[in-house]
């Protein structure tokens, strides 16, 4: 995951979730709307990846306080994006 979140080549957006979490549930056909619209309609966002981390099957290298988390990885550089 680190490899992949902090390349400087292409921005990464990664959600952190959980299937059994209610607010990940509702959250996911926006998150799966986003990464369409960027990714397939908008050639403009071809240094962008985005990605979602199962919390429940993998150890998540950042301290995640709530479910759903995203954090969106500027050319190798964090940056935290909060969900509200």
């Amino acid at each position: 995951l680190m490899e992949i979140a902090l390349d400087p080549q292409v921005a990464v957006l990664i959600e952190f979730y959980s299937p059994e979490c209610k607010h990940c549930q509702q959250f996911e056909n926006t998150y799966t709307e986003l990464a369409r619209l960027m990714l397939v309609e908008n050639k403009n966002y071809e240094k962008l990846r985005i990605y979602k981390f199962d919390v429940t099957k993998n150890f998540a290298p950042f301290e995640i306080k709530s479910l759903p988390t995203i954090l969106l990885f500027r050319h190798g550089k964090k940056q935290i994006v909060p969900y509200q």
